[in-house]
């Protein structure tokens, strides 16, 4: 026999969506067989499945310690429990009793791809424990979790449930687009006024790719990204990208296809220009960061208006970018000023051999009887060259006596 104490996160759903979190080897049949022998009780009386739990509710197992342990699986014990996990100290912006806001670093899975990885998930449930702000053994019937998700290489705020009542809140204004979400992103080309841009876009399983398209095709979504520019040097900008429909890879590829490949990005990204920035200023991943979510319209009682400034990665490669920029455009200035110089004294040497090359014409012309210079400028092939001694009608004799 086992007794179950409902909880303030467990409460507010129906009993039998309880049971089957409890045991979730067990079916469906069997759940309802032991509701109908009575041999699970809520409150000391016989249920169906179908009430509300309310907190402080009481259930009742009538099952031996065999049965409840085959049927609830790996639920055992919490996922984080008795598990190590990398000593990471999350960046919590915001937290309050329902939800919490996360900065989460490049490089962490927001949810897990396979069993064996660790996510955010983990990290900020053994965050919660560490705190006290819940139990393991409330964690083997609620799992608290991130309800955005972001690409492993793209850093950035993530809003995270505490409690039911706070996942639920979350996930409707999600769901109702309340909340807006809004990027910084660094791209290749010159961006010099807002945009707003429908597309539609399609993915393949196979490669994790997604293409963009400006009519519908199969299997294809409706995206909607809009952007506006924070800063640009003619060939980068800057730009603050709010993600109004929120698909995965969205971002990348919508920009990518507008012309602005996002800086760092191996798959639509320009390959030039990211080994350029990884060799120049050390940019070893998508310059892409989550930087601000925002309501004012949020179907619950607190609101949200969090910002987070570039993580400090960004923040070395950004002020390197910009340093080497006015290097670079002071060593161009300096090269202009050298070459101007260079020129002109190339000028003044022509204009001396020129007119040293000139004298020698008319001696050499006036010498064979050529003085007229109408007359040599028709009937004489003399040509200046570098240095102005060059034959004058293919005849090096007179060249000689024009020279000596």
């Amino acid at each position: 026999m086992r007794d179950l104490t409902i909880g303030k996160n467990e409460a507010g759903q129906r009993m039998d969506k309880y049971l089957k979190k409890y045991f979730p080897e067990a079916g469906s049949g069997f759940l309802y067989k032991m509701l109908r022998k009575k041999n699970i009780l809520l409150n000391e009386k016989k249920a169906d499945g179908k009430e509300m739990l309310k907190q402080g509710d009481r259930i009742r197992l009538y099952l031996a310690e065999e049965t409840i342990e085959k049927f609830r699986g790996g639920q055992m014990r919490p996922a984080v429990s008795g598990r190590k996990t990398p000593d990471i100290k999350l960046d919590v912006i915001y937290e309050d009793d329902h939800v919490a806001i996360v900065n989460k670093p490049a490089g962490m899975l927001s949810q897990k791809a396979k069993p064996s990885d660790l996510s955010l998930v983990e990290y900020f449930q053994r965050y919660l424990l560490e705190t006290g702000a819940i139990s393991e053994q409330e964690l083997e019937t609620f799992h608290p979790a991130p309800c955005n998700r972001l690409d492993r290489n793209t850093s950035g705020l993530v809003l995270c449930g505490k409690s039911l009542a706070g996942l639920q809140a979350l996930s409707e204004a999600l769901k109702l687009r309340t909340l807006k979400k809004y990027y910084l992103a660094l791209v290749l080309g010159k961006a010099d006024r807002p945009g707003h841009q429908k597309a539609w876009l399609s993915k393949d399983t196979k490669t994790n790719q997604v293409k963009v398209s400006t009519g519908q095709g199969p299997e294809s979504s409706p995206i909607e990204t809009a952007w506006e520019p924070v800063w640009s040097n003619g060939e980068e900008t800057l730009l603050k990208v709010e993600l109004i429909t929120g698909k995965s890879h969205q971002i990348r590829c919508h920009l990518a296809s507008l012309g602005y490949p996002l800086a760092g990005d191996p798959k639509y990204g320009n390959a030039r220009w990211n080994r350029r920035l990884k060799q120049e200023y050390g940019l070893k991943r998508q310059f892409l960061h989550a930087c601000r979510w925002n309501s004012h319209e949020c179907p619950v009682r607190w609101k949200l208006c969090r910002e987070n400034v570039l993580p400090h990665r960004f923040r070395m490669n950004w002020n390197g970018l910009q340093r080497v920029r006015e290097r670079r455009v002071n060593y161009d200035r300096r090269e202009n000023r050298r070459r101007r110089n260079e020129r002109k004294e190339e000028t003044e040497k022509e204009s001396e051999k020129g007119a040293y090359g000139r004298r020698n014409h008319d001696r050499v012309c006036s010498g064979n009887g050529l003085g007229d210079e109408k007359l040599c400028t028709d009937q004489c092939s003399y040509s200046f060259g570098i240095d102005g001694r060059y034959d004058h009608d293919g005849r090096p004799d007179l060249w000689k006596q024009a020279v000596i």
